[in-house]
This record gives C-alpha cells, sequence and structure tokens, in this order.
C-alpha cells in the first residue's frame, strides 16, 4: 500500500491520467437527511446542508474534469431541489448503500468508463484539489482509498475498472476494502487529504470540524468551491 502525505501539491491542470472516469455520488435524498445531527441542527438547516455539501462535492468533481458524474439517490424530486445541473441522476432501484454503489458500477460501465471514482457527498472542506489527488493516483492496475479522519471509513473509493471490487461501505469499510483489493492483487494507493479527512455526519463529526475550521453550518456558503484552491 502506497500513501500520499497530507495535502501534498497536485497539478493544476486535467486529471493526471488518460484514463476516461466516471464518479458517483450516493446520496439519500432531501427527506430528514443527516439525522444523528438532529441536536445541533433544525432539520430545515440539515437539509439545506446537506444539499450544499452535495453540491459542493459536484463542484469538485467536475472542476478537476472528471467526465461524467451522477448522483444515485431514492428522491425522486431532488433534481428539481436545487442539484447542480452537471451531475445526472440515477435513482436508486434497490435499498442500501451499497446497492446504490453497484448500481453505480453499472452506469459507469455501461458508458465505457475505465474507472469509477466513489465520493461520499458530505464532505465541508473539500476542494477540487482533493479529487485532482485521488485522480493523480490513479492507474491502470491500481486502487485509490481517501479514509476517513479515523482511517477505519471510506470516504472515496476510486476503482479501475468500475467493478473491481464489490463495495463494503459502512463501519470499518476501509479495512474491507483493502482485504478485497488484496484478495484481488490490486494495488492500493492511500490519499490523506484534510478535503477528505473530515466528513460531517455525527455530532463528533461537527466538534471536530467545529474545532479545525471554524462554523461547520458554513451558512456563508458552503456550496462555493475555491477554483484556485492550495489543496489544504
Amino acid at each position: 500500500m502506497t500513501t500520499c502525505a497530507i495535502d501534498q501539491p497536485v497539478s493544476a491542470g486535467h486529471c493526471g491520467t488518460s484514463l476516461r472516469l466516471f464518479a458517483l455520488l450516493p446520496f439519500r435524498g432531501l427527506t430528514n437527511p443527516k439525522s444523528r445531527l438532529a441536536t445541533q441542527l433544525p432539520e430545515a438547516e440539515r437539509t439545506a446542508l446537506a444539499l450544499r455539501l452535495l453540491n459542493r462535492a459536484i463542484a469538485a468533481v467536475t472542476g478537476a474534469g472528471i467526465d461524467r458524474v451522477a448522483v444515485v439517490t431514492r428522491d425522486p424530486a431532488l433534481q428539481a431541489a436545487g442539484l447542480d445541473p452537471r451531475a445526472e441522476v440515477l435513482l436508486q432501484e434497490t435499498e442500501g448503500l451499497n446497492a446504490a454503489v453497484r448500481q453505480g458500477q453499472r452506469w459507469a460501465l455501461a458508458g465505457e468508463a475505465d474507472g469509477l471514482l466513489i465520493l461520499l457527498p458530505d464532505l465541508p472542506v473539500l476542494e477540487i484539489n482533493d479529487i485532482r489527488a485521488l485522480v493523480d493516483a490513479a492507474s491502470l492496475d491500481g486502487a485509490v482509498i481517501a479514509p476517513d479522519r479515523h482511517g477505519t471509513g471510506t470516504n472515496a473509493l476510486l476503482l479501475v475498472p468500475p467493478d473491481a471490487i464489490a463495495p463494503s461501505f459502512g463501519l470499518g469499510s476501509a479495512g474491507r476494502h483493502r482485504r478485497s483489493l488484496a484478495l484481488a492483487d490490486i494495488p492500493v494507493t492511500d490519499i490523506e487529504r484534510r478535503g477528505t479527512h473530515l466528513d460531517l455526519d455525527t455530532p463528533e463529526d461537527y466538534r471536530a470540524l467545529e474545532t479545525a475550521v471554524g462554523d461547520p453550518s458554513f451558512s456563508d456558503g458552503v456550496s462555493n468551491v475555491n477554483h484556485h484552491s492550495s489543496g489544504v
């Protein structure tokens, strides 16, 4: 396993690979989102936050030069609720996060993608350069994992080909993904960056984010990605 340094500078141009890459963002929907943050934020604010986080992820992915991006969701009203129009919408066919990812893998294969970036869209400090770092690490014979701040979860997983392994998101997913890749004899690069470390799903995440960057509600525009970010 190769590990890249936290916030190592990356190229400012298009993806650092000739691979045709798609991105998939699983998103349950806007009905009572981020329910574990109910003690920190009322439902209306959580709904607005979830949509801003999703649009931030779309902006980062498209800004990094990914060929196509799709949101797989159970919410048929999402597209009309302010979703960034650069993202395609896949209505989820089967219950569960991993079922949603498998559907996205089929979408990528049908579109003749060489690889698929699976990105969980709850990353409030995600920047374009974080996505570029993931893409720059991609190769024809390897996978890329961006773990959460604990090192146990998977916030991003880049697979070449898109169905290189079956997804296993959930508690402890980073270890399961690494084991599956090892069994398939696929080398792994870990990307360690603040933008992919800091997710926002639980009260503990909220407090950690508040300590790291200030007000985690980001009322002044979490959806605005800095297109000239240094990647910090």
